[in-house]
């Protein structure tokens, strides 16, 4: 894996090179490097000083970003305009987080029904944004035909005004290695409406050397009854999020709140590919798009596990860092710890998603490696 890290990371310093020239031959040849390959092996294709994709494991979602960039940019070069894609960093990760800043003000409009035209135009003017551009990124970040679905979960005004929720604290927890999408996920949280008398902090993690220790560290740092830990690029775009968990949470034996959840694993216990219940906003470099699994029964309806992109509790229980010290399973392992502490697991039923996760693709280099372990730890096998 490492020698595979290091050829995706040659790779990705070509490419930053070459942006970094800033003149249409070295971006012209940014294009060569993928054109032409179709049903090549990748012997043939190294051979021939071109790129790969079938060797991306770790740094796929960059390939694919710069793979959008590339039409965008052929696109810019059929009207002629003078300011391409490539022209706005001197790394494809500056280019990523202008497409990504791009991305988000559309989001906040579509998910949270706010304006952001003045905001979106002043950023196009004073960047000089391509028109070909913003079309292009507005394809990827709409979510097509789905009309109404997209109407936001109200409460009754007089849940609003309650004060139940009087003098309870939550605290959003989230281990974060990319500023611009820490903040948006940021941005997100800072427009949830909150519950008369509750209290509301947030606890970033820097450069965590695991999910399960970062996680401890948020943990310790807040002494907040209910916790919610999610993945930097995960957006809460119901605006009454904290009313719903903390609702859920008057039962407790309720533990864990997930929003994607398995009922029961598979014998391999594969949980991204078993059975699995709950709702979610999915997004990758290509469209924005739902993920409507199996109904949820009920209010709310007990799982083996829940999917780690958003997990709420109401109980603090160590994460399991003594066991996996990467970024796999932590959300398989903290569901069976609040099992074995006697909590349930649950996931509620949506009308619509509560959240946008902008996953990309999966990076299972390590996965099957930590499964291993959680077999052995949960299943003896």
């Amino acid at each position: 894996m490492a020698l595979s890290l290091e050829m995706e990371d040659s790779y990705i310093k070509k490419i930053d090179e070459l942006i970094k020239a800033g003149n249409t031959h070295a971006y012209d040849k940014i294009y060569e490097l993928f054109t032409g390959t179709a049903g090549m092996p990748i012997d043939k294709i190294i051979s021939l000083g071109k790129i790969p994709l079938k060797i991306f494991k770790v740094r796929v979602n960059e390939m694919h970003y710069l793979l959008q960039a590339i039409k965008i940019y052929r696109r810019e070069l059929d009207v002629g305009v003078d300011v391409t894609v490539f022209d706005h960093g001197n790394s494809l990760q500056d280019i990523i987080d202008v497409m990504n800043h791009i991305r988000f003000i559309l989001w906040e409009s579509q998910f949270l029904k706010i304006d952001t035209s003045h905001i979106l135009q002043t950023y196009v003017d004073s960047n000089n944004i391509s028109r070909e551009m913003i079309l292009f990124l507005s394809d990827t970040a709409s979510l097509p035909n789905y009309g109404e679905g997209l109407i936001t979960p109200k409460l009754n005004l007089s849940d609003v005004n309650s004060k139940r929720h009087a003098g309870k604290s939550v605290a959003f927890i989230l281990c974060v290695n990319n500023e611009s999408y820490m903040n948006e996920a940021l941005y997100f949280i800072s427009c949830l409406k909150v519950p008369y008398g509750c209290d509301v902090n947030v606890f970033t993690i820097c450069d965590a050397q695991s999910m399960t220790s970062g996680y401890n560290e948020g943990m310790r740092a807040s002494d907040a009854k209910y916790k919610v830990y999610l993945h930097q690029d995960v957006f809460i775009v119901n605006p009454y999020f904290i009313y719903e968990i903390l609702d859920l949470f008057d039962n407790p034996n309720i533990g864990m709140i997930g929003m994607v959840g398995t009922p029961k694993l598979p014998e391999d216990k594969v949980m991204i590919f078993s059975k699995r219940i709950g709702k979610i906003y999915g997004a990758d470099p290509y469209s924005t798009s739902i993920s409507e699994f199996e109904k949820v029964e009920g209010k709310y309806q007990s799982v083996e596990a829940v999917d780690g992109l958003l997990i709420a509790t109401q109980y603090d229980i160590p994460w399991r860092e003594d066991l996996f010290d990467k970024w796999d399973m932590y959300d398989l392992s903290q569901s069976l710890e609040f099992h074995r502490a006697g909590y349930d697991v649950v996931v509620p039923n949506m009308d619509v998603p509560w959240c946008l996760h902008d996953d990309g693709f999966l990076n299972l280099v390590n996965y099957y490696e930590e499964l291993d372990k959680a077999k052995n730890e949960y299943y003896g096998i």
